[in-house]
């Protein structure tokens, strides 16, 4: 019975994937690859992402075309706990995969996001201050090796 069901929602012109768990930080980064058409100009005919939702909100995501049939969606959790994702395009084969991701307490070293803090300085998304370093050395071609 089971494969005549999935048989006939191929033939339909969708199909549900089942659910994929797995696991990471808040502020990391969560890929979804899947395999795709490869016909005509994929990276401007091709419409792909997915949308992720955690019960308090959801995030819509672009996805993009990575070259030789593969779509790629990158995210990054906002928020710990568990997000469901389902993935949203123009073309059945990238449509309708869903999945989730457990969302846990990010590791020493992670601070998330650097974003614009009073206007002129930077600081991480859990509040830690980021002091960008950078210097500019304008006479290459007249220093030594």
């Amino acid at each position: 019975m089971k494969r005549i069901l999935a048989g006939l929602m191929c033939w339909m012109g969708f199909m549900v994937m089942p659910a994929v768990a797995t696991t990471v930080e808040q502020w990391g980064v969560f890929e979804i690859s899947l395999e795709g058409p490869e016909t005509g100009n994929p990276f401007v005919e091709v419409q792909f992402g997915a949308r992720f939702t955690d019960g308090h909100g959801s995030v819509a995501v672009r996805g993009f075309y990575d070259g030789e049939g593969v779509y790629r969606v990158r995210f990054m959790p906002p928020r710990v706990g568990q997000w469901r994702y389902v993935t949203e395009s123009n073309r059945w084969e990238l449509t309708n995969h869903q999945g989730s991701v457990d969302v846990v307490v990010p590791g020493p070293g992670n601070h998330g996001k650097v974003k614009v803090y009073q206007d002129y300085h930077f600081i991480y998304e859990d509040g830690t201050p980021y002091r960008p370093i950078g210097t500019t050395i304008y006479s290459w071609l007249n220093r030594p090796a």
